[in-house]
């Protein structure tokens, strides 16, 4: 969490350490004026502005696709404000709507290459194609009509993927309804410009077959210098595939099953060097394997057992944790370091690592707390499996959690706390956070109406994104579901000297921390790293606002020192 913390002139000169000790010991590590608030009432008709979301920020704007009920689903753009908040450029006039940036599942409709944001989207004319934009209006645009044809190239595309200076995704060059030869859903990459986008390889030729043409290239994921794929060359099956963006840089990377059969090696994971993913070689059903990058060195870690079908890999430290069946395992990549962990659990989804531990969603089978409900659950090596919190004890009434399979999105970090959305009564979600203790596991405040502020479980993935300083996401009512943006903010408030009052905001975007006050400081910055080792210095002069580069400090937990008006206060900034 952000912590705020007025430093006195009586004891401005104790040493930065002791200062630290005295006000962390005590009970002064609080979060101050939490407050929910609507970012705009997008659909002023009653109906939901959002129905399914990804949301991304760029260059400064947070990017979401939104219906105003007029102008259907298209791409927003805000700056936190809700006059800043408006729609970036009407692609497909009128009520239906561009689908712009659009996910009906969790697979990842936006991309950020060459400074540019990457979308897909349908302006009625040449059907789903790449787009690009800069944040502007006239700064949005269709790349390439790839698909010659209504329905467009990108029509059957799943995720967007930037590697190495392109976006790569699947695409079919011609309209198989219009016309007779196309390449199928196939690899192509993208830099922004028409003649920039190509395809990369034609995988699997001369397809035929309607929607089951083509390789079918997806579950991109970036390893060793490569660009690792699964695709279908309709010699091999489904298998795994590398790239390096160049036609005879793209290859089958490893014939893991000599037999047919209809599953995709899935979960790519990269953790301790070592890439880890799920697959099955049409002996041993899915299990989990690795690879160093070569053939040698890709194998299956250990049989499992029957259906065994490894999800939620998750990396924490040097070890991968994950879900097998309905138990939690770890594995260090070999066959002797991949065993279970507990088996007191059902079913482990949504795996997080939060402050060195290992927080998930799963219901307790031993009859102890939870039972018959998800609940928030932690591990690490040192204090083992446990329930951080029964946060609805009634296994009767509703449940804590929707388990949402494949959905690693339920959890986010602001603050240095971890978000989440879950019932204490088994009637509509709030928004909880937690710092990893039970005490500090609590309904958000700031939640006001009944039932509270709900993510809407049932009928869309919910997402968190942290931007300028705040937690933003999509949340309704129980009583009146219509989905909007909303957002979390902190205000870190202190009295000082008896004579002013500072209210003060530290946080840090995008390797930018800004602080700001609503009173004008003349001063100077300090970031400390948690051993009070000073690392940057800022010099305020007059300022309600300072925005400092930290893009030299790497990810982590720093001190945030501000020296103002003989007056000095001090806080917690994650810098990510």
């Amino acid at each position: 969490m952000i912590t705020l913390i007025l430093k006195t002139m009586k004891i401005k000169n104790l040493p930065v350490l002791l200062f630290l000790f005295v006000f962390l010991a005590g009970n002064n590590q609080t979060i101050n004026a939490q407050t929910i608030e609507l970012l705009k009432d997008v659909n002023q008709g009653g109906g939901s502005s959002v129905t399914s979301t990804w949301m991304t920020n760029h260059n400064g704007k947070l990017f979401f696709s939104a219906d105003d009920g007029i102008h259907g689903m298209e791409l927003w753009l805000s700056d936190g404000t809700d006059a800043g908040t408006t729609l970036l450029k009407d692609i497909r006039p009128g009520a239906d709507g561009s689908n712009a940036g659009y996910a009906q599942s969790r697979k990842k409709k936006f991309a950020v290459c060459n400074n540019k944001l990457f979308f897909m989207a349908n302006d009625g004319v040449h059907g789903t194609e790449l787009w690009a934009t800069d944040g502007s209006e006239e700064g949005t645009y269709l790349v390439k009509d790839i698909g010659v044809g209504e329905t467009g190239g990108l029509q059957f595309a799943t995720e967007l993927y930037t590697y190495n200076g392109k976006v790569y995704f699947g695409a079919m060059d011609e309209d198989p309804y219009f016309g007779t030869e196309y390449s199928g859903q196939e690899l192509w990459c993208s830099d922004g410009t028409e003649e920039g986008t190509y395809l990369v390889k034609d995988i699997k030729s001369n397809g035929t077959n309607y929607g089951q043409s083509g390789s079918n290239p997806q579950r991109f994921k970036e390893f060793n210098g490569l660009l690792y794929f699964v695709a279908d060359d309709g010699i091999h099956q489904v298998e795994l595939w590398t790239t390096d963006g160049t036609e005879a840089g793209t290859q089958l990377f490893m014939d893991i099953s000599p037999i047919w059969r209809n599953e995709w090696p899935e979960f790519l994971t990269e953790c301790n060097g070592k890439m880890f993913f799920s697959t099955d070689d049409g002996v041993h059903s899915d299990q989990l394997w690795v690879t160093d990058g070569t053939v040698e060195g890709t194998h299956m870690v250990k049989d499992g057992g029957l259906n065994l079908s490894p999800e939620y890999l998750t990396c924490l430290g040097n070890k991968l944790l994950y879900r097998g069946v309905n138990d939690l395992w770890q594995s260090d990549g070999t066959e002797e370091g991949t065993f279970i962990i507990t088996d007191i659990i059902n079913s482990p989804v949504n795996l997080k690592v939060f402050n060195d531990k290992l927080y998930f969603l799963a219901s307790d089978i031993t009859g102890g707390s939870g039972i018959g409900n998800y609940e928030l659950w932690s591990y690490s090596e040192v204090d083992g499996v446990k329930v951080v919190k029964e946060i609805n004890p009634d296994p009767n009434v509703g449940i804590d959690f929707n388990p949402k399979w494949n959905f690693p999105e339920g959890f986010a970090e602001y603050n240095n706390l971890m978000y989440f959305r879950a019932s204490d009564d088994g009637y509509g979600t709030s928004l909880w956070q937690s710092d990893g203790t039970e005490s500090g596991t609590v309904k958000v405040p700031g939640q006001t109406g009944y039932p509270d502020p709900l993510s809407p479980l049932y009928i869309m993935e919910f997402d968190f994104n942290v931007f300028n300083g705040s937690l933003y996401f999509p949340a309704g009512y129980f009583d009146d579901p219509a989905i909007e943006v909303y957002r979390l903010s902190t205000t870190l408030t202190s009295v000082t000297d008896n004579t002013q009052a500072y209210v003060m905001k530290a946080y840090c975007t995008n390797n930018m921390l800004t602080i700001e006050s609503n009173v004008a400081l003349n001063g100077d910055v300090y970031v400390l790293d948690i051993s009070g080792r000073y690392l940057i210095t800022h010099q305020l002069s007059n300022e309600t606002k300072a925005v400092i580069p930290v893009q030299s400090l790497s990810k982590g937990i720093y001190l945030v020192k501000v020296t103002s008006n003989n007056s000095q206060f001090s806080a917690k900034v994650l810098i990510n």
